[in-house]
């Protein structure tokens, strides 16, 4: 298994994510790692830490790819993200690497394996929206989950945290917009990032 370069904790994580039978996750502000772009995710490690060297940045890119192939597997786990509106708006890399991502995301919305929903702003505030989460269920239905601050992460399976997690997700899918309607509010979001054309062209 290709490994990112990360804390011990969340090293675990990834251990748990190759092995799952479902995958949820919320993030507030920017793409969870699985469906980001190559464009995306670096961007992300370059301003996580400007002194990396390009070697660096090239090894982390190369490990977070490395675990997109759940999604291609011929009996990939079922995946199912909440994406605060902020990641659409949020314009991580500039134009040309948000209309990517976005476009990324699409065929995701509603997949055979796959469900995006959007928790829009008119949501307000909620008690996921400080960071992201990360909940892992196994073949055996026990249920990991790993919360990311914007310094650490944090993971935990003893059930009593489990249970509020995941109630707390439910609670977000009931509040966010349905299944249906996310694809017309990333291609919104896409229009936003539409190149200006030079004067005269």
């Amino acid at each position: 298994m290709k490994r990112e370069h990360t804390a011990h904790r969340f090293d675990h994580c990834l251990e748990l994510e190759v092995r799952a039978a479902r995958i949820q996750a919320f993030g507030a502000s920017l793409i969870p790692g699985l469906p980001q772009t190559k464009a995306y995710m670096r961007e992300l490690f370059l301003r996580a830490d400007p002194g990396r060297t390009p070697q660096e940045i090239d090894g982390l890119v190369a490990a977070r790819l490395g675990r997109q192939e759940i999604l291609r597997r011929d009996c990939p786990p079922d995946f199912w993200w909440i994406l605060g509106e902020a990641t659409l708006r949020q314009a991580v890399g500039g134009p040309a690497v948000m209309r990517e991502q976005l476009t990324s995301l699409l065929p995701l919305v509603y997949g055979r394996h796959t469900t995006i929903q959007v928790a829009p702003f008119q949501l307000g505030a909620c008690a996921l929206m400080n960071g992201t989460l990360i909940m892992l269920t196994l073949p055996d239905n026990s249920t990991t989950v790993y919360h990311e601050g914007p310094w650490n992460g944090e993971i935990y399976d003893d059930q009593e945290t489990v249970r509020r997690c995941m109630r707390e997700y439910d609670r977000m899918k009931a509040c966010a917009l349905s299944p249906h309607e996310p694809a017309a509010l990333i291609e919104a979001a896409m229009e936003t990032y539409e190149p200006c054309e030079s004067p005269g062209t």
